[in-house]
């Protein structure tokens, strides 16, 4: 039976994170803190349920050794639950799920906030070339690529070689526990000059992370595509009474 919410009308959210859990919980956050500048009550905030689950197997593993099945199932089984529940909306806090998002039905598809859209829509409006920091799965299974953007983005995002593809993957698993937080953002700044661009992509949600502290330690204009802050301006903005 679908739940009933006391205020018929209002916009519900619903979060699919724990992956990891540190990255989910600071979209939730930062989303609530974005609305204390612009609601004037307590009730005005967004209402959102947010699931976190980090017992979920690991995406790029189960990904790159044939086992989707197991992550569809975990799609189908959290978004079904976000919509008995009432949720108008639903983002899925983990950029490398989003190659399965195509394998949902439609109606699913329909519910569901894209973050790699949001990246690339974001990518064509700065017509800069940002460079993509995404886990080895979303490089080997052309996530970006397969957007219906691609065609215009083409030219604008910059894939590493597989070597700094492996040392980027690498630093995913670091900043889930935050570790080693000054020498991944010195990392991320050594490889945005080595491919000449003009910023970075958080192409894993992990990377969101690093936006306050980078721009603390980098002043010098480098551009970074975050979906999640893109995400959190927008449901902030829209749905803010």
């Amino acid at each position: 039976m679908k739940y009933k919410t006391n205020v018929s009308n209002k916009f519900t959210l619903g979060t699919i994170g724990g992956m990891g859990p540190l990255a989910s919980s600071m979209f939730v956050n930062s989303l609530y803190k974005y609305q204390s500048n612009i609601v004037k009550e307590e009730q005005d905030y967004l209402r959102i349920i947010s699931f976190s689950d980090p017992t979920v197997p690991d995406r790029t593993k189960c990904l790159l050794n044939g086992q989707e099945t197991v992550l569809i199932d975990y799609l189908m089984q959290h978004i079904n639950y976000l919509l008995e529940m009432g949720c108008d909306e639903i983002v899925i806090l983990c950029i490398t799920l989003h190659a399965l998002l195509d394998k949902l039905p439609h109606h699913y598809q329909n519910k569901l906030r894209n973050l790699v859209t949001t990246a690339l829509t974001k990518l064509i409006d700065l017509q800069q070339p940002i460079l993509l920091l995404a886990t080895s799965a979303t490089y080997q299974f052309s996530i970006f690529e397969k957007n219906d953007l691609w065609q215009k983005s083409v030219n604008l995002l910059i894939k590493p070689t597989a070597k700094d593809q492996a040392q980027i993957h690498e630093m995913v698993y670091q900043l889930k526990f935050l570790r080693n937080i000054d020498q991944i953002c010195e990392q991320i700044y050594q490889l945005v000059c080595k491919y000449n661009a003009a910023g970075w992509m958080a192409g894993c949600t992990e990377f969101s992370l690093l936006g306050e502290q980078f721009n603390k330690k980098y002043t010098n204009n480098i551009e970074i595509v975050d979906p999640l802050s893109l995400v959190i301006q927008h449901y902030a903005n829209k749905y803010n009474s």
